[in-house]
């Protein structure tokens, strides 16, 4: 038979479908490195065989008749069979799979643990029977055209199957696995120009996911390393993609896993921080583990997109450098047991005062703050539109403002310095707390009766506010009348504190 590579089909994982390591001697059981299944080699024997005799039974479909006794075959005929018979019936499955892929690859692919990502894989078996398939067809593609077309078909088909069982081993906590699969489709693309943009890709994820893997041991040195190389991998990437029609669909997945290796890099200063101070790296996974889970729950119930955690990753990096004195943060006036993160909302707002010949508009900026803990609070912003005016102020338009200074006072009072004391970590990003300021004010201009109007709000940065713990809630000094509350979600928060 002319297809002579079927006779090199080596043992196969009967699990995934994956290629088998060569078993130990005398040994009974071979283990897969590609979905980590412990198998019999009797089993694993049993499957390859029935394997072999699907793809023989597949080749011969391609075959003219007169073909089929047919030892060699010159290089002229091989490629009128390649054109007349293989080319044709491989087209409409492989573009099926191509369109597939494409859309696979379209969504950030970086499982990270505790971060989900939205995607589901097909079963990575039927994927690797369908690729040793074409495996076997690689005699047939003899001339540069043919080559060319086999090998796009070749990487389509590597693509699905190792995408597929990295994501099934990604989503199932097999870190090695996951690594193993991208790594040996990195190999295969390696000497494939098509395939040059996504293996940039693939070696980024590859090298992420090892990184992500030292840090939780507490080697941020290599993990830094990686993380690096992850990052300019993915900056070639794009750079190579942009232009492209097809892969240009990547793009914005591109860009997020870039913004979660940034994340990732954060986490690694922060790991030798920590050790530099004579204490655990490690110290910083066991935050991790409990703090991105609140982060993901928060994700998916307000559909927000993973760089939110590029955001958290740089407050978490500041709360720990300024915990080992590296860094100041602002901290607000007062004394407290621990520290309440806040986003500093600047705000605007008109209204109209006096009557008759007084009538007159006035504008005013002023600012509120809003909790960092949103939605973990009872009370999540400030209510400082609480300033009375006598009748007469109301009448000859002698109002200035509608505000009490609370926070425009402490704001003068606040300084940089180091953290002491406890803190609870932000959990929201500043699109969500200009959400919930513009909601405030616009309940504001509702409760007035319609005599506000307001401009757009916005975050200009986290200021750290000592708080009392006083009858299971906080108590910041100087707030007053316009406390926040966190109320029953304190527990919760503290359970996530930084110490």
């Amino acid at each position: 038979m002319i297809f002579t590579s079927i006779e090199v089909i080596g043992l196969r994982c009967s699990k995934c479908g994956a290629p088998l390591p060569k078993p130990e001697k005398d040994s009974e059981y071979v283990k897969c490195e590609f979905c980590g299944t412990l198998q019999r080699i009797v089993e694993a024997s049993s499957y390859t065989e029935k394997l072999k005799t699907e793809v023989l039974k597949w080749i011969r479909e391609f075959m003219p008749i007169s073909m089929g006794a047919i030892q060699t075959v010159d290089t002229l005929a091989r490629h009128n069979i390649f054109i007349a018979y293989i080319k044709p019936k491989l087209i409409p499955e492989y573009s099926q799979l191509k369109a597939r892929i494409l859309k696979t690859l379209s969504s950030p692919l970086l499982l990270l643990g505790n971060i989900k990502i939205n995607v589901t894989g097909d079963d990575p078996k039927e994927f690797f029977e369908k690729f040793v398939k074409i495996e076997s067809l690689s005699p047939m593609a003899v001339v540069p055209e043919d080559q060319e077309f086999y090998y796009e078909v070749y990487s389509v088909y590597a693509l699905n199957a190792y995408i597929n069982n990295y994501m099934k081993m990604g989503l199932s906590g097999d870190i090695d696995a996951a690594i193993k699969n991208l790594e040996e489709l990195g190999n295969i693309l390696a000497n494939i120009n098509k395939a040059i943009p996504i293996n940039m890709r693939v070696k980024s994820l590859a090298g992420a996911l090892k990184a992500w893997k030292y840090l939780k041991e507490g080697d941020y040195a290599s993990a830094t390393t990686l993380l690096e190389e992850a990052l300019r991998s993915n900056r070639e990437t794009r750079e190579l993609i942009i232009r492209d029609p097809q892969l240009s669909i990547m793009i914005t997945a591109i860009d997020t896993e870039a913004m979660l290796i940034k994340s990732l890099l954060n986490y690694a200063i922060v790991e030798k921080a920590l050790f530099e101070a004579g204490r655990q790296p490690q110290e910083l996974m066991s935050f991790l583990d409990r703090y991105l889970r609140v982060i993901e729950e928060i994700r998916e119930l307000y559909g927000k997109n993973l760089s939110i955690h590029y955001e958290v990753s740089e407050k978490i990096k500041t709360i720990f450098m300024s915990k080992l004195g590296k860094e100041t943060v602002d901290i607000m006036p007062g004394q407290g047991e621990i520290l309440v993160p806040m986003y500093l909302m600047r705000i605007s707002y008109t209204f109209t005062t006096g009557s008759l010949m007084w009538k007159k508009g006035k504008e005013y900026r002023d600012y509120v703050l809003v909790l960092a803990t949103f939605p973990y609070a009872n009370i999540p912003v400030t209510d400082t539109f609480r300033l009375k005016s006598g009748f007469l102020d109301r009448l000859r338009g002698r109002e200035e403002k509608l505000t009490i200074d609370v926070v425009t006072n402490a704001i003068a009072s606040a300084k940089r310095d180091y953290i002491t004391l406890p803190v609870i970590p932000p959990i929201s990003d500043s699109e969500m707390a200009k959400r919930v300021a513009d909601n405030y004010l616009s309940e504001v201009s509702k409760r007035l009766g319609g005599k506000i109007s307001m401009g757009a709000s916005s975050a200009e940065k986290v200021v750290y506010c000592p708080a009392r713990i006083v009858n299971n809630d906080i108590y910041i000094d100087f707030l007053g009348e316009a406390q926040v509350s966190l109320g029953k979600h304190l527990g919760e928060l503290m359970d996530i504190s930084i110490r």
